[in-house]
């Protein structure tokens, strides 16, 4: 199906605002509502009829980008449509056909290029069988040039581990279980992690009771902050020493992760010094 006339229904998001967008999209807590059969019935005929989605992928000079990878990611009401994908063709142009109408983000990505994240608006009248992106312009990965996320307010202590507040954790209803923190962690980034990856650095403003007296911990959550027990003991210092730092990937000549590293320097310790040139890798030598 090809439109006459490109209608964009999807809004661009910044990286600034996208965790806020992202949390207006998650899915609402249930409520009980009483339809009646018409309404049952319209709701049924609805979510039963298809709508396509299209548009093209451009780069900033408006040059067909063929070949770019188009994913759809989908939560909630709108899981059907969880999977579905399409490859841009000669002219840029894509098609996903027969999705659900409920609304998801589509990850655009093509090598050489910063993806996009780009918010669909599905749930359109019946009288409308197709959703035009238009034009979405991916932008050039290049030595002189970066990109830069900041994120809003980000807070994983309330509700977390006890949903429903009644002091008793472990239970279904709980998003994060002290069993199996670390998958339980990941699932709650599981939509954003496209947005957080797809940029060379990340600044999120992390919201969490703070004190600094050790003897007033708040009541049912305990937080370690900057050096871990472990790290700390490792190194020779106390607990909460501020530490430095420094995450490294090495790659083959294919750029090919090899060795992926997460190190912690004592400050007082170690100072870095960081040399990049346009003919050569960048070099990081740690000066003792």
């Amino acid at each position: 199906m090809v439109p006459t006339m490109p209608s964009i229904f999807a809004r661009r998001l910044s990286i600034a605002s996208f965790i806020g967008l992202a949390v207006a999209l998650a899915p609402a807590i249930g409520r009980a509502y009483l339809f009646d059969a018409q309404a049952q019935a319209w709701e049924a005929n609805y979510m039963a009829t298809p709508i396509d989605l299209v548009g093209r992928v451009v780069d900033e000079q408006g040059l067909a980008i063929v070949g770019a990878q188009l994913s759809v990611l989908a939560w909630g009401q709108s899981l059907d449509n969880a999977g579905e994908g399409a490859s841009t063709w000669t002219g840029g142009g894509f098609e996903v056909p027969g999705l659900a109408r409920a609304n998801v983000l589509v990850e655009i990505t093509a090598p050489g290029f910063y993806s996009e994240i780009v918010a669909v608006e599905l749930q359109r009248p019946l009288d409308e069988d197709l959703v035009d992106l238009g034009d979405v312009v991916l932008r050039a990965r290049q030595f002189d040039r970066a990109r830069l996320s900041f994120t809003g307010d980000v807070m994983f202590g309330r509700r977390m581990l006890d949903a429903d507040a009644d002091a008793v954790l472990g239970e279904p209803s709980d998003l994060l279980h002290l069993g199996s923190l670390t998958s339980d962690s990941a699932a709650l980034f599981r939509f954003v992690e496209p947005v957080l990856l797809a940029d060379d650095l990340t600044s999120i403003n992390l919201e969490t009771p703070v004190t600094a007296n050790l003897a007033t911990p708040h009541p049912s959550k305990s937080y370690v902050f900057n050096a871990y027990p472990e790290s700390a003991a490792a190194l020779g210092v106390e607990v909460g020493t501020p530490l430095m730092l420094v995450e490294r990937t090495a790659r083959d000549a294919d750029g090919t992760a090899v060795e992926h590293a997460r190190d912690l320097f004592r400050p007082d310790r170690v100072s870095f010094l960081v040399r990049r040139t346009p003919d050569a890798p960048t070099t990081l030598r740690a000066l003792t």
